[in-house]
């Protein structure tokens, strides 16, 4: 078996360490984190999340409250609305 000698070792090392970079940079560019702000559309009045699940989880909960599922579909489909998700109770 033939000796590695050091420069070949430091090189391997160098080489292993930009790829270990340039993936770790590639990851964070496209494949984005999850929002730390969630807006929530809720068609009834008094309807209420479990806030300190999403506090735990590092995300901050907005409860847009609305006139009903009709509503809630209208703010989905509107980008500039800043609704994520929609939440429609059945009465």
């Amino acid at each position: 078996m033939q000796k590695l000698g050091h420069g070949r070792l430091i090189v391997g090392l160098a080489a292993l360490a930009l790829i270990i970079g340039a993936s770790w940079i590639a990851l964070q560019y496209f494949v984005p984190s999850p929002p730390f702000r969630v807006t929530i559309a809720t068609g009834r009045k008094g309807t209420t999340f479990d806030r300190a699940r999403f506090a735990r989880a590092g995300v901050e909960l907005n409860v847009r409250e609305t006139a009903g599922a009709p509503e809630n579909l209208k703010l989905l489909r509107d980008p500039h609305s800043g609704v994520q998700i929609a939440h429609a109770v059945q009465q």
